[in-house]
């Protein structure tokens, strides 16, 4: 069977502005190398995985191996600048697109997760960077959050291209905002609108909309230039992005349109009354 890997290509074109992902999926892709000096411990690790978990096909431990090696937390190449939550967060992404794709069992990312922590706690290395799988039981939703989560891990550098209207993936930014904000609106209308959260999953889809909320109204939308390029939260229905650039700030369009035929006809009565 063929490595297990996801794809990036297609990422890259539909959301370019969001690379620093797509090259840690490139990394999270890799085969572990002959010339590793952990291999042995990642495979070691792993045998155990594979005696708790119902299939123990090539490409589940092939997978196990990868996620061992990515989620490192040896004290010889401890590195807070690298491992931490961005790179968790990723890590997490990119194994739900694992388990998508290849219709992996949940419970063998779990399982993967506490024999690593195990391990981890036994030798004294204390708990790794990245502990567990953050999409357990949302799998149904987690296109959705993975979204709106990367959206909050790289807010500076959508906003910093969605203020330059020159930037080459300015409008693709825009887009991507448009359909953060749909889902949004379209998850918090099924999960959210009750005052009683009563499941776990729904519990962490509204923590991630609330999130995601925040973001949005009291920073991205406060900016001047984007206030009337920018979809409504508080709109009931999905708002579709503009085809045309023209079209953008269409809002601001129509208002100053309306300003000038009340203008104008502020004038005509000024000059009727002299008349």
């Amino acid at each position: 069977m063929s490595e297990t890997k996801v794809n990036t290509e297609g990422l890259r074109m539909q959301y370019p502005f969001l690379e620093k992902i797509w090259a840690h999926y490139d990394e999270f892709n890799q085969a572990v190398e002959h010339s590793d000096p952990h291999k042995y411990y990642y495979h070691a690790i792993c045998e155990q995985v594979m005696k708790k978990v119902q299939n123990n096909e090539k490409w589940n431990n092939d997978i196990c191996i990868k996620l061992i090696r990515n989620l490192r937390n040896f004290p010889s190449i401890r590195n807070t600048d690298k491992y931490n939550s961005e790179r968790c967060n990723n890590l997490n992404s990119w194994l739900y697109y694992i388990t998508k794709n290849y219709d992996v069992h949940q419970n063998s990312i779990m399982k993967i997760f506490d024999v690593y922590k195990d391990k981890m706690e036994i030798v004294g290395h204390g708990t790794p960077y990245c502990s567990k799988y953050l999409y357990k039981d949302i799998y149904k939703n987690s296109d959705e959050i993975i979204k709106l989560i990367n959206l909050k891990e790289y807010e500076n550098d959508i906003l910093s291209i969605l203020m330059n209207n020159n930037h080459n993936n300015h409008r693709l930014c825009l887009k991507f905002i448009f359909e953060c904000a749909n889902k949004y609106k379209k998850m918090n209308k099924i999960y959210c609108t009750n005052q009683t959260i009563n499941s776990s999953e729904k519990s962490y889809i509204c923590s991630e909309l609330l999130k995601f909320m925040r973001l949005f109204t009291s920073y991205i939308s406060t900016k001047e230039e984007l206030i009337e390029k920018l979809p409504s939260l508080d709109a009931e229905e999905s708002e579709k992005f503009p085809i045309c650039s023209s079209d953008t700030g269409k809002k601001g369009v129509k208002l100053e349109k309306k300003q000038n035929y009340i203008t104008v006809e502020f004038i005509n009565l000024v000059l009727l009354e002299k008349l």
